[in-house]
């Protein structure tokens, strides 16, 4: 599971926050009691990844807490801001998980299946459909597009957007590769 992953990445004694859930340590299991404080651990951790997800669905709207869940874990575990993937969904299919553009883009992060098979093989267009599926190769996409451009969310959301070949391309040519998307989806992070 996601949750899962994303929790091995932290180290214990973090703080929570909105953006770093906190993981427990899985301790040795020589120690008396280890596995009681370690179950105890997961349940902590799962409640603030319950609260944080409820708080940031509410903040975005959205009306299916499992859709609010999946994109929430999929940001966390590529390491992609949370809100940066609520306004992408928003924006992108308005939380629709049927959602089918006119050039084929599928699901809540509206992900081209070609593009979902490069980040994971075997991807068919039913997951696409699934949206755990989506959310999770959604984040992962947008957290190797803000690696390719040095974290600049507009560049990456415009890759996201028109795809990298495009605009690099118009990079390249010394030309603005803006079409009011990324600002679209920045303008509703201030």
């Amino acid at each position: 599971m996601v949750l899962l992953a994303a929790l091995v990445l932290w180290q214990i004694g973090q703080q929570p926050s909105e953006t770093e859930p906190y993981v427990p340590r899985k301790p040795a299991p020589s120690r008396p009691g280890a596995d009681a404080r370690w179950e105890a651990q997961i349940a902590y951790a799962q409640m603030e990844r319950e609260t944080a997800v409820q708080k940031v669905q509410r903040r975005w709207d959205v009306s299916d807490f499992s859709y609010a869940a999946a994109v929430w874990d999929g940001a966390i575990a590529h390491g992609v801001s949370p809100d940066l993937m609520f306004s992408l969904v928003w924006t992108e299919s308005a939380w629709d998980p049927t959602a089918v553009s006119y050039v084929g883009a599928i699901g809540l992060c509206q992900i081209m299946l070609g593009t979902a098979q490069e980040l994971r093989a075997g991807t068919t267009t039913t997951d696409l459909f699934d949206p755990a599926i989506n959310a999770n190769l959604g984040a992962q996409y947008m957290s190797l597009l803000l690696k390719e451009y040095d974290g600049d969310r507009r560049l990456a959301l415009l890759a996201y957007n028109r795809g990298p070949n495009r605009v690099r391309y118009l990079v390249r040519l010394g030309i603005d590769p803006a079409n009011g998307y990324a600002e679209q989806i920045l303008r509703r992070l201030d």
